[in-house]
């Protein structure tokens, strides 16, 4: 049953058979809204992503229910996969195969990248992102990564990082819009501040990171972030953090590792001012390519 039952008691002028029923529409458009925004860019989902990804609370045997009434009333339609489109978007089941394939491919260049930088003793968490996350992606696309570090060690594991890729021939250019099977470390996270910063504390962000998946983790580092950001659960009622017990972390960094650090986010900040437009850049958080996305603001 749909969680949020508050209603009917505060508005009795609705009868209990209205009030279902007014429920009801309100849950099938909220799953018609989900639906249509992952569709604009070629996404049929499964039954599974829409419950996690759906922003009103609802339990799995009810909206499955209501998918299968959506799709009764031709308002979806459903492949023999378990996925979900709207009406007149069965195409987008054949884009999904085939873009799931090419994102197989592009697996194999980001485990490369992942097996060298596992090595980097101040990473602690890769974490793929964007629309590879979920194997939406075209030949075209590069490959988003998000990066937590130990703490008080950001900017020298970037710098390990850059140096990396530019060997692996995986360095995506800045101002280079199309530079398919590159690696876009896009988001770097310090262990000493795990909260995402509150002006990116939004909707689209928290499907993101819900959809997010870890490659390498150390420290049990993805986990404490994800308590460390309890508002995903806000904008995503139906999603549950991974459960795990909680220890606690010793994230002192040697006197010397914080001074060269330090002096590195000093170089490194003084060279990427310059050029911010709209990014977010901190001693302990950098938030690179955040040009609002169409898809940011359905």
């Amino acid at each position: 049953m749909i969680s949020n039952s508050t209603e009917y008691e505060k508005d009795p002028q609705y009868t209990a058979g209205e009030y279902h029923h007014l429920m009801t529409d309100s849950i099938q458009q909220h799953i018609k809204q989900l639906v249509t925004l992952y569709a604009d860019f070629g996404y049929p989902l499964d039954a599974d992503q829409i419950h996690q990804l759906l922003s009103v609370p609802i339990e799995k045997q009810t909206l499955r229910s209501e998918l299968e009434n959506m799709v009764h009333l031709e308002v979806l339609v459903h492949h023999t996969n378990g996925w979900y489109a709207t009406a007149g978007n069965a195409p987008l089941f054949e884009l999904r195969s085939k873009r799931e394939k090419i994102a197989q491919t592009k697996r194999l260049i980001l485990t490369r990248f992942c097996n060298f930088a596992k090595q980097i003793p101040y990473i602690d968490s890769i974490v793929l992102t964007g629309s590879m996350a979920i194997g939406n992606v075209r030949d075209e696309d590069d490959i988003d990564v998000m990066i937590i570090t130990a703490s008080h060690t950001m900017f020298i594991a970037r710098l390990f990082t850059y140096v990396l890729v530019r060997m692996l021939g995986m360095k995506r250019g800045r101002t280079i819009a199309v530079q398919p099977d590159t690696i876009c470390t896009n988001l770097w996270i310090d262990s000493t501040d795990l909260m995402v910063i509150p002006e990116k504390q939004t909707l689209y962000s928290a499907r993101e990171l819900a959809s997010a998946q870890v490659i390498f983790d150390r420290n049990d580092t993805f986990a404490r972030f994800i308590t460390s950001n309890q508002w995903i659960s806000a904008f995503l009622p139906n999603w549950r953090m991974p459960a795990h017990e909680r220890v606690s972390y010793d994230n002192r960094a040697h006197m010397v590792t914080r001074l060269v650090n330090k002096i590195l986010g000093i170089l490194q900040l003084a060279y990427m001012r310059p050029h911010i437009t709209r990014e977010k850049v901190s001693y302990t958080q950098l938030w690179f390519h955040p040009i609002l996305r169409d898809f940011q603001h359905r």
